[in-house]
């Protein structure tokens, strides 16, 4: 597969050159007309989570003024509009796994990360919960952070690990 960036974007596109057409992670696509290809970068990879690891590009991570999130254990806001559409791409960039929506959600939670929404009816989401829990201190940063921002009560009996 090749992919290709623009010069004025920090995103990369899947360049279908049959059709001059490109795709971004989610499908959807414009179509690339030759005179504008000049200045644009070009990389080989097999698919989108090798682009990631060729260069580190990951099109799920998000800031932390967005409402849904996923926290990674590292501490970094990922799309969680639609926690298990959103997880299922997740697993397929950054772990080169494709899964199922429902498995996606639980290769995430069994892997340290936190659901967060202020949008849903339950604000946060862990293995059972987050009671009792001890989690990085760069996630427990970030969650606390995210709970200050948008005005939601940081969970109570987390620890932070050494």
């Amino acid at each position: 597969m090749k992919f290709i960036q623009y010069p004025d974007q920090d995103f990369w596109w899947e360049w279908v050159t049959e059709s001059m057409k490109a795709y971004n992670y989610m499908g959807g696509y414009h179509n690339i007309n030759e005179n504008g290809l000049g200045d644009c970068s070009y990389i080989e990879a097999d698919n989108w989570h090798d682009l990631y690891l060729k260069t580190g590009y990951n099109p799920m991570e998000r800031s932390i003024h967005e409402r849904d999130v996923w926290i990674s254990p590292d501490g970094k806001f990922y799309d969680g509009e639609g926690h298990s559409v959103t997880a299922e791409h997740i697993c397929e960039i950054l772990f080169g796994k494709w899964m199922d929506i429902d498995h996606a959600d639980d290769y995430l939670v069994e892997r340290g990360w936190i659901k967060a929404s202020t949008s849903f009816m339950w604000d946060f989401y862990y293995e059972e919960s987050l009671s009792f829990r001890t989690l990085p201190n760069v996630q427990y940063n970030a969650l606390w952070d995210w709970c200050q921002l948008h005005g939601k009560e940081f969970p109570i009996g987390i620890d932070i690990a050494d």
